[in-house]
């Protein structure tokens, strides 16, 4: 089934617009450049542009597109720093988680997660219970989410699948759970709302310097275009993750302190075979911890932490680091017993640490570092997902004593990541709801909608308004509206065999499920028009992995119609031919085999 291709005024030729802002950007001057469109640079474009300061972040791929869409997915309050020691971290860490929540709800969720305890393991019931406490009052816990000590039997009854061997109890905390590519999106987007501009697809090759060494801009090489460009600002800002040490040796301030790169993997399994009903962090036999976390259809399980030595743009999955992984969930969920074909798609990402002579990479700091060089060039690594915005203040911090901000005593905690229209976790659930009652009369389902939500917050009240016209116009039959899922009398029948759990996991957000497959192809054309217009989407892989999480997390949103709906609609935007769209259905092609490339990899 194909869907007709809807046009609007608002769909133009992003390509025209991006070649006459680059030849904007040659002639504009900026009180400060950043180089890297993670999370910290995002942070720091945000806190600039709030300050008045004339902003620009450069990103040599798409936005989020290294480290930071490729974590375990959590706002963490720090509990294993707590078990390294490091207090202040822990304390910072968790406060800065709270006011995530209150600035994005949507995207920032309450996650249970259950520590389950075992005879022999790093954690003993007392040390656990001392330690969650003094966690919940570091970190600012809300009381309602402070931690609970379990017996063996409340822990069974929370997760069945934990082996029964060995078990002794377990303790029930709260993390955050999150979708780290979407909430850097927010951030960049929040900084655009203030005046900052983002460019992506640009490679910063040189650095430009003044006749006493300073750095006064730099030199760009525009990927889509292939034009290059001279951009000039006051300060430069480099806060491109792994690559950090790669822009200080353009500079020649590569000296002293440097990088130790660790890579991270985690593993996608099918929630069908793999039937979690509790997100769970737990004990490896090598000192080492590892989460489970169940998401909608799927669970995903990570992380690992090894040296990295190889090519920054090429960090995949290997067959040793899956083994690892699929090894510590058959110790710890015996019954499942899960091997290599279980695993449905992985994702590697490098951590950007401070090297530290004789430390392993698990006994290194998570701590950020500032490197301020000669010639005026700021550098910053290491930190945590969690600690954007303090990494961005320590940055601005810096600046300032160069260039007074334009504007004061702006408190970045209460501006919203997103619209600003929910404000708690209530809010989000009440959104949910009454968006849901319109949905479903256009063939969308509640949970489709939920996923949504957590992904655009309050921006999927336009797609489901969008849809509702294009229904007006289609003029949809009650025939177009009706489930396409079993009938009523095979519902009731399996309902009454099945426990809660077990509902949960069949009713799976297919293209079916979704009631109407026009519908849902409409929808995915809607969401990809956004993208493109307002997130700075220019490949399909933008769109499937880091605008949505499709790859990892949403296999109804990668059906072959799914694509070709989508791929039309970056089609009609960016005057592709059709030799360019099957090229761009062919690179997403590649990155799912890329998630899979440990099954041709050993190590």
């Amino acid at each position: 089934m194909t869907v007709t291709t809807f046009t609007s005024d608002q769909m133009r030729d992003v390509s025209q617009q991006r070649l006459a802002l680059l030849s904007r950007l040659q002639q504009e001057s900026f009180d400060l450049v950043i180089i890297g469109g993670g999370i910290t640079g995002a942070g720091i474009v945000f806190l600039a542009a709030l300050h008045g300061y004339k902003a620009l972040l450069i990103e040599k791929d798409d936005l989020s597109s290294g480290t930071s869409s490729r974590s375990t997915k959590l706002i963490h309050g720090g509990l294993r720093y707590l078990k390294q020691g490091d207090v202040a971290l822990v304390r910072e860490v968790g406060r800065e988680r709270a006011v995530l929540h209150a600035q994005a709800p949507h995207l920032v969720v309450p996650e249970a997660m259950l520590l389950p305890l075992v005879k022999g393991g790093s954690l003993s019931p007392w040390m656990t219970s001392v330690g969650l406490w003094i966690y919940d009052h570091l970190a600012g816990v809300n009381k309602s989410e402070r931690r609970r000590m379990l017996s063996k039997e409340e822990t069974l009854l929370k997760e069945p699948l934990l082996k029964d061997n060995g078990l002794i109890g377990g303790g029930l905390y709260v993390e955050y759970r999150t979708d780290d590519a979407r909430l850097t999106l927010e951030v960049a987007k929040a900084a655009r709302r203030y005046g900052g501009q983002v460019w992506t697809r640009s490679r910063v090759d040189s650095l430009v310097y003044d006749g006493q060494g300073r750095v006064i801009g730099v030199e760009v090489y525009d990927i889509e275009s292939g034009k290059s460009i001279q951009v000039r600002a006051r300060q430069v800002v480099n806060a491109a993750g792994p690559w950090v040490d790669t822009i200080r040796g353009l500079d020649g301030s590569l000296t002293n302190r440097r990088l130790h790169l660790t890579k991270g993997i985690h593993i996608v399994i099918s929630r069908e075979r793999f039937p979690l009903r509790q997100a769970v962090y737990f004990d490896v036999p090598d000192g080492r911890m590892i989460f489970a976390i169940p998401r909608h259809d799927i669970v995903y399980i990570g992380t690992t932490d090894t040296d990295y030595t190889g090519d920054l743009d090429a960090v995949y999955a290997d067959h040793e680091d899956v083994a690892y992984l699929l090894g510590a969930v058959r110790e710890m969920f015996p019954d499942v017993k899960l091997t290599e074909d279980d695993v449905e798609m992985s994702w590697a990402g490098l951590r950007p640490l401070i090297h530290a002579e004789g430390r392993g990479p698990s006994e290194l700091s998570r701590r950020d570092e500032l490197f301020l060089a000669p010639s005026g060039l700021v550098s910053i690594a290491g930190g945590k997902l969690t600690g954007f915005r303090k990494m961005a203040e320590r940055v601005l911090k810096v600046v300032r004593q160069a260039q007074r901000p334009p504007v004061e005593r702006i408190d970045s905690t209460h501006v919203p990541l997103g619209s600003g229209a929910m404000r708690t976790s209530e809010d989000v659930f009440a959104f949910v709801k009454q968006l849901s009652t319109k949905a479903e009369k256009v063939g969308i389902s509640a949970r489709v909608v939920e996923v949504l939500v957590h992904l655009f917050g309050a921006a999927t009240e336009q797609f489901i308004a969008e849809l509702m016209q294009m229904r007006d116009l289609d003029h949809f039959s009650s025939a177009d509206l009706s489930p396409l899922t079993e009938d009523k009398d095979d519902r009731a029948e399996r309902d009454a065999h099945t426990t809660i759990a077990e509902k949960d996991k069949h009713e799976g957000l297919t293209l079916k499920s979704a009631r109407n497959e026009r519908a849902m192809l409409q929808l995915m054309h809607i969401l990809a028009k956004y993208t493109i217009e307002e997130e700075w989407a220019l490949h399909l892989d933008d769109f499937f992995i880091r605008r949505t999480g499709a790859l990892y997390f949403y296999p109804w949103m990668m059906t072959e119609a799914a694509v070709d709906t989508v791929s039309r609609t970056f089609q009609d935007a960016y005057g592709w031919d059709e030799e360019k769209r099957l090229q761009e259905i062919e690179r997403l092609r590649k990155e799912k085999e890329k998630g899979l490339a440990f099954r041709d990899v050993r190590v």
